[in-house]
């Protein structure tokens, strides 16, 4: 009985971290065109939105980096194409509506393009080496904007 206690109390105290977590919501117009890529010069994320669907990017600065990342989907994802095979990196849908990801890249650019029919709404959580980009290192749309933080939940129209 006051194990219960306990784990009650401390469920309760963990309401208002979990209120605190937040996700940030980018609109569809933010993400629309291709960003400009600093091939080889740039460490970050470059995403967007075309008629092909959505396309997720990322290159480095020459150095190694592990990227990693969840994308949970509103509709099923029809397609899933990697934009370079590389040894020892991953893809996969799981359940039709989340696609898991974790690949090591040192130079060139490397994705992820979804084709998600009838989708409005992409949530997506993604890492550099076990770490949340800072949203400098995030470029959205033709416009390379930045959002205000991560994680992000992306309106696709």
């Amino acid at each position: 009985m006051r194990t219960r206690k306990w784990i009650l109390l401390l469920a309760l105290l963990a309401l208002p971290a979990l209120a605190l977590a937040r996700t940030y919501t980018v609109g569809a117009g933010q993400v629309r065109g291709q960003p400009a890529i600093e091939e080889g010069k740039v460490l970050g994320y470059f995403i967007w939105v075309d008629k092909q669907g959505f396309h997720l990017r990322w290159c480095t600065d020459g150095k190694p980096y592990l990227f990693t990342g969840r994308i949970d989907t509103d509709k099923p994802v029809k397609d899933l194409k990697n934009v370079r095979a590389e040894p020892g990196g991953w893809a996969k849908i799981y359940g039709g509506r989340i696609v898991m990801f974790s690949k090591t890249s040192r130079g060139p650019v490397d994705g992820l393009d979804l084709s998600v029919p009838q989708g409005r709404i992409v949530q997506i959580e993604f890492h550099i080496d076990g770490k949340e980009p800072t949203p400098e290192q995030i470029f959205l749309g033709g416009k390379g904007a930045h959002p205000k933080g991560v994680p992000l939940k992306i309106r696709l129209r």
